[in-house]
C-alpha cells in the first residue's frame, strides 16, 4: 500500500546526481514523487528519471525562471495531491523506512512536523561499510541552539523531542505548508529560509519535534560541490557568502521583533558580521576540498546494478 505523502525534490543542475538518489525515494513507497526543476540548464532529462521507477509514480515540473529552494518548494507543494508533504533533495539518500517512520509521528496527532537525524556522508551508501552515526540526544538542547540558530543533525533522539525548529527533510502537513509558506526573499542559496519557516509555524501554533529512526543521508562528495548553489572556486565562494550573510541580516531582523526570539536576534548586523568572521576561518579547507589540482576528489561511485533501479 503506497503512503499518503508527495515528496518534492527541488533540483538545480545536478542530473547524475539526482537519478543516484532517486531510487532511495523510490523505496519509501509514497504515492508520488515531484521534482521541481528550477530551470536547469540543460534541462533535466524527464525521460531519466522516469525510467528509475517502474510504477511511474514520478512527476517532473520545471519552473519557467529561477526560483531558488523557497519558491521551487512551494511549486511542488502546488501540484501535490496527498495531504502530506516530505521534502527531499537531489544530494540527499532516505534509508529504508524513513516516509513511513516519519508518518506514524504525524497520524499518532501529537505533532504537525516531524524530522529524524540527518548524517554527512562521503560515498553512495552501498559504498559505506558502516554509516556513522550521532550521540543519543534527551533532550532538545542536545539537538538545537537558538544562541546561532543552529541543529545538530547527525544526534540521535532516544525519543520523540519537541523543538523550535527542523532541517530541510521533514514530513508535514500540506495545509501547514500553504499556510505558513517558504518566504521567497531568501535570494541566492537561500540561508535560513528553512529556519524562518520553521520559527513561523512555531508561532503559528504548529508542534515539531525531532524523532527516532531512519536518518536522511546528505551526500557532501564533488558532485555535491557542482550544480544547486554551489560552484567551485573562490568567485562561487564569495556569492555564497555574500547571500549567506545577506539572508542572515533579513532573518535576523525579522526575528527580532518577536518577544519569545528577540534575544537571540537584537543586534542583528554585529551578530551577522560574528557569523561571517566564524565561517571565514573555513573558507581556506572549503575551498581546497573542492578541487585538487584541477581534478574532482572525493567522487560518488553507484553500484552495480543500481544505475537502473
Amino acid at each position: 500500500m503506497q503512503l499518503p505523502i508527495s515528496i518534492v525534490i527541488p533540483t538545480f543542475n545536478r542530473q547524475a546526481l539526482l537519478v543516484a538518489v532517486l531510487p532511495s525515494y523510490i523505496q519509501q513507497q509514497c504515492s508520488e514523487i515531484i521534482i521541481v526543476d528550477d530551470h536547469s540548464t540543460p534541462p533535466l532529462d524527464e525521460t531519466l528519471c522516469r525510467a528509475c521507477s517502474p510504477s511511474s509514480n514520478i512527476r517532473v515540473i520545471r519552473n519557467s525562471r529561477r526560483l531558488q529552494q523557497p519558491g521551487s518548494r512551494m511549486a511542488g507543494t502546488a501540484a501535490a495531491t496527498e495531504p502530506y508533504i516530505l521534502f527531499g533533495e537531489d544530494d540527499v539518500f532516505l534509508e529504508p523506512g524513513f516516509a513511513e517512520s516519519l508518518l506514524s509521528y504525524l497520524q499518532s496527532g501529537e505533532f504537525d512536523m516531524v524530522a529524524p537525524r540527518r548524517i554527512t556522508i562521503r560515498s553512495h551508501p552501498a559504498n559505506l561499510r558502516q554509516i556513522p552515526r550521532g550521540a543519543e540526544a534527551s533532550t532538545a538542547a542536545q539537538i538545537v541552539t537558538l544562541g546561532d540558530f543552529t541543529i545538530t543533525t547527525k544526534a540521535h533522539p532516544i525519543r520523540p523531542l519537541p523543538v523550535p525548529f527542523l532541517h530541510s527533510n521533514a514530513l508535514m502537513q500540506r495545509a501547514a505548508v500553504n499556510a505558513v509558506r517558504f518566504d521567497s526573499h531568501y535570494s541566492g542559496n537561500a540561508f535560513r529560509e528553512e529556519t524562518d519557516f520553521y520559527l513561523r509555524a512555531g508561532l503559528a501554533g504548529y508542534r515539531m519535534a525531532y524523532v527516532p529512526g531512519p536518518a536522511a543521508l546528505h551526500y557532501k562528495g564533488t558532485e555535491a560541490i557542482y550544480g544547486g548553489q554551489h560552484k567551485p572556486g573562490v568567485f562561487s565562494l564569495l556569492w555564497y557568502e555574500y547571500h549567506t550573510a545577506r539572508n542572515n541580516y533579513y532573518f535576523l531582523r525579522r526575528f527580532a521583533e518577536d518577544p519569545e526570539y528577540n534575544p537571540y536576534c537584537n543586534h542583528p548586523l554585529w551578530r551577522t558580521a560574528g557569523m561571517m568572521v566564524r565561517r571565514a576561518v573555513h573558507y581556506p579547507a572549503r575551498l581546497l576540498g573542492e578541487t585538487h589540482s584541477g581534478r574532482k576528489v572525493r567522487s560518488i561511485v553507484i553500484p552495480r546494478g543500481r544505475e537502473a533501479q
